[in-house]
C-alpha cells in the first residue's frame, strides 16, 4: 500500500486500513515523507489540468503540534449567532423594515408631506407623518433589540464557558481556545470545538459521545484514539513534548465526514497514521460514560462543522404577514384608482369651465388648468388619503406578538414537569402559524410517543415464553430461568449449543449498550429493554473493550474475545458480533435483525421452522408488539 493509495482513500473519506502497526510500517517504508508532497502535486494538477478529483482539489489544513505560533493565523473560537452588531444594526434594521410595503409606503407619504407644492401645511403637521413612522419603527426596534439581547447573552455564555487546556494555558474561556490546543474534557462535558481524540482514560483509547444537539440522535457513538496518540498524550506531563503535525480536511459542513493523517516524530523518524471519523468529535456533542479524554482542536469558531451548517437564515414571515402585504397592495391600488378618478374629474371640470368662461375668479389666469398642477394634485390626494393604509398596522402586530410570546411561555399547559421546562418562543414572528397546523408527520416512534420499551414475550424453537402466560402454549419465565440456572450450575460448557442458552448469550453480547452509573444506555430503547431482560434471566452484560466483552452468567463471569462488530444500519437492517468462546475457542457469529432479513440468511432445510416462526411473529405483531429475530452459527477459523 503506497502513499498515493492512502491519500486518495483519505480524500474520498474512506479509512484505508486499521490502526495496525504492521500497516503503518508498510506505509512508512513506501511513503517516507512524500505524503504532503503528494497533496501539493495533486492540488497543482487539479488546478491546472483537472486531473484529480474535486475532493483532492480542496485545500487541506495543516496543524502543528505544540507550536502555537504556527497555528496563530486560524480564527479564534468565538461564536456569534446574534442578528445585530454595532456596525450593522442600523442599516440591517432599516433594510428589513423598509422591505415591508406599508413602511415604504408611509416613508413615501412622509416625503410628500415635506414638499410645499404638494402638501401645504404648517411645520408641525408637515413632520407629523415622519414622526409617526419613526415612533412605529422605534417600537419595532425595541422588540427586535429585546429578542437579539438574548442571542447576545447566549453567545456570551458559551464564549465564557471554561475549558481546561493542557500545558501553560491552564483553564481558559471557550472563546480563547485556538487550533492546536490540547484540551481535557470530563464526563458530561460539551465539546467546545471540533477536536481529534488523542487520548482517553480507557487503556484502549475508547470514548463515548452523544450527538443529540447535532442530529437529534440520543444513541451513544463510539470513538477511539490512535495507539500512538494514546501512548503519548495520555500523560499530561509528556503531552507538551510531542512533536509532529496533523493534515486534515479544510473546514466544511459535512458532519459525517472527516479524513486526514498525523505525523509524529519518534526517535528521529516520522511515523504516519490515518485519522478518520472514528477519531473526530464535533463541537456541540457531549462526552458520555467516559471519565475523561484529551482532544486536539482542529477547527474553531466559524470553522467548526456546526457553525458551517448555520447558513444565513432569511427573515421569517408568517402566512398572515404575507397575506397582509397582498391586502395592502390591493388597498394601495384602490387608492391610486380613486385618486386618478378624482384628479380626472378635477381636470375635466377645469377644462370645461375654461372653455365656457365660468372659471372662478381666483382661477382666472392663463395657466389655470396647467397639466403640471394636476400632476402635483395627484400626489396631494395621495397624501390626503394616506389613512386608507393604517400606519400602526405592523407595530400593533409586533406588540401583540410580543405579549403572545410572553403568555405562551407562562402557559401551564405547555409546562413539562419531568424536565422542569416551559415553552420557549424563539421567533415570535411565527406565532400565528401555530393555528394553521392541520397534520403532524412523525418519522419514527418516540417522537410523538413515550417509546417505553418492555420485553414482553419471546419464542425459542417451539416454545413461547412470557412473564404471565396468557397463551395456552406459553411457558413461564420463572421455569425457564430455573432451567438456565440448573444448566449453568452443572457445567457452563454443557449449555453450549442449547437454544435457550445461546438466545440469552446472543442478546447479552450482540448489542451496543454501555453502562453509565450502573444503568444501561443504548442506541435505542429496544436494546436497553433486551439487555435488561437478559440481566433478569441471569445473563448480565458487564462491559466491553475493543478486544473482549464480559457477561456474568448466573454469578460467574465469562470473558469472550471480541473479533468483530457489524453495526446496525438502514441497509443491513441487522447487527452482528463475531466472538471466540472462552471454553472451546470456537468462533461464533451472533446476529439479530428484522425477520425478513434474518430468514434470508438461514441455512438450507429450515424453511418449515421459518414458516412456523413467521406465523408466531404475525401473532405478536397483531397484538401490538414490535418483533425481532435472532440467529447464530459457528465459523471455522479458516473461513474467518
Amino acid at each position: 500500500i503506497g502513499p498515493d493509495d492512502i491519500d486518495r482513500q483519505l480524500d474520498e473519506g474512506k479509512q484505508p486500513y486499521l490502526f495496525d502497526h504492521t500497516y503503518v510500517n508498510r506505509f512508512n517504508a513506501a511513503a517516507g515523507n512524500t505524503g504532503k508532497r503528494f497533496h501539493r502535486i495533486s492540488r497543482f494538477l487539479g488546478s491546472r489540468f483537472g486531473l484529480v478529483a474535486d475532493s483532492v482539489k480542496e485545500e487541506r489544513r495543516e496543524i502543528a503540534l505544540n507550536d502555537p505560533g504556527a497555528n496563530a493565523h486560524y480564527p479564534s473560537n468565538q461564536i456569534r449567532t446574534a442578528k445585530y452588531y454595532w456596525y450593522n444594526a442600523v442599516p440591517k434594521f432599516l433594510y428589513e423594515q423598509f422591505s415591508r410595503f406599508a413602511n415604504l409606503y408611509f416613508l413615501f407619504v412622509g416625503v410628500l408631506y415635506l414638499i410645499d407644492s404638494i402638501t401645504p401645511s404648517t411645520a408641525g403637521s408637515r413632520f407629523g407623518q415622519i414622526v409617526s413612522l419613526s415612533i412605529v419603527l422605534g417600537i419595532t426596534a425595541v422588540k427586535e433589540g429585546y429578542e437579539d439581547f438574548w442571542r447576545h447573552r447566549e453567545d456570551g455564555r458559551l464564549n465564557r464557558s471554561k475549558a481546561e487546556v493542557l500545558g501553560s494555558k491552564g483553564e481558559c474561556k471557550w472563546g480563547e481556545l485556538r487550533v492546536g490546543d490540547v484540551i481535557r474534557l470530563e464526563d458530561q462535558n460539551l465539546v467546545p470545538a471540533d477536536i481529534v481524540l488523542v487520548a482517553s482514560c480507557e487503556s484502549d483509547g475508547l470514548a463515548y459521545i452523544e450527538t443529540k444537539q447535532l442530529d437529534g440522535e440520543s444513541n451513544l457513538k463510539v470513538k477511539f484514539a490512535p495507539p500512538l496518540f494514546q501512548e503519548r498524550f495520555h500523560d499530561e506531563s509528556k503531552a507538551a513534548e510531542v512533536v509532529g503535525s496533523i493534515e486534515c480536511d479544510h473546514p466544511n459542513d459535512r458532519i459525517y465526514e472527516f479524513s486526514g493523517f498525523a505525523t509524529l516524530k519518534i526517535d528521529g523518524k516520522d511515523e504516519h497514521f490515518p485519522l478518520g471519523l472514528d477519531q473526530f468529535l464535533p463541537r456541540g456533542c457531549k462526552l458520555r460514560n467516559t471519565p475523561w479524554i484529551h482532544g486536539l482542536i482542529v477547527n474553531t469558531g466559524p470553522d467548526t462543522k456546526i457553525a458551517r451548517n448555520n447558513k444565513p437564515k432569511p427573515r421569517k414571515r408568517s402566512t398572515l404577514e404575507k397575506r397582509l402585504d397582498i391586502f395592502l397592495v390591493i388597498t394601495f391600488l384602490t387608492q391610486i384608482f380613486l385618486v386618478i378618478i378624482i384628479v380626472g374629474i378635477s381636470a375635466a371640470t377645469c377644462y370645461a369651465n375654461e372653455r365656457s368662461g365660468t372659471l372662478p375668479w381666483y382661477l382666472s389666469s392663463a395657466d389655470a388648468c396647467d397639466p403640471f398642477d394636476f400632476f402635483l394634485l395627484f400626489f396631494t390626494y395621495i397624501a390626503a388619503t394616506a389613512n386608507m393604509v393604517p400606519l400602526a398596522l405592523y407595530v400593533s402586530m409586533e406588540i401583540a406578538r410580543l405579549f403572545q410570546a410572553l403568555f405562551m411561555g407562562l402557559d401551564d399547559n405547555f409546562y413539562d414537569a419531568d424536565r422542569d421546562m416551559r415553552l420557549s418562543v424563539r421567533t415570535s414572528n411565527l406565532n400565528e402559524e401555530c393555528g394553521n397546523v392541520s397534520y403532524l408527520f412523525s418519522d419514527k416512534t418516540g417522537t410523538l410517543t413515550s417509546n417505553c420499551m418492555v420485553f414482553k414475550k419471546f419464542v425459542i424453537d417451539n416454545g413461547i415464553y412470557e412473564e404471565k402466560p396468557t397463551d395456552d402454549n406459553a411457558e413461564s419465565l420463572e421455569d425457564l430461568k430455573a432451567d438456565l440456572e440448573a444448566i449453568n450450575r452443572v457445567d457452563a460448557k454443557h449449555g453450549n449449543g442449547r437454544s435457550n442458552v445461546e438466545f440469552f448469550r446472543l442478546l447479552s453480547m450482540c448489542n451496543s449498550v454501555v453502562i453509565e452509573e450502573e444503568k444501561y444506555v443504548g442506541t435505542s430503547p429496544d436494546e436497553v429493554a433486551l439487555v435488561s431482560a437478559c440481566r433478569e434471566m441471569g445473563y448480565e452484560f458487564e462491559g466491553r473493550t475493543n478486544k473482549d466483552m464480559t457477561v456474568n452468567v448466573c454469578g460467574r463471569s465469562e470473558t469472550w474475545e471480541l473479533l468483530g462488530v457489524l453495526e446496525f444500519n438502514s441497509s443491513r437492517k441487522r447487527m452482528s458480533v463475531i466472538v471466540r468462546s472462552p471454553y472451546d475457542g470456537r468462533i461464533r457469529i451472533y446476529c439479530k435483525g428484522a425477520d425478513f432479513v434474518i430468514f434470508k440468511l438461514l441455512a438450507e432445510g429450515q424453511n418449515d421452522e421459518a414458516d412456523r416462526l413467521s406465523a408466531v411473529l404475525d401473532r405478536f405483531a397483531a397484538s401490538g408488539l414490535r418483533t425481532l429475530t435472532m440467529c447464530y452459527r459457528e465459523v471455522e477459523q479458516d473461513e474467518f
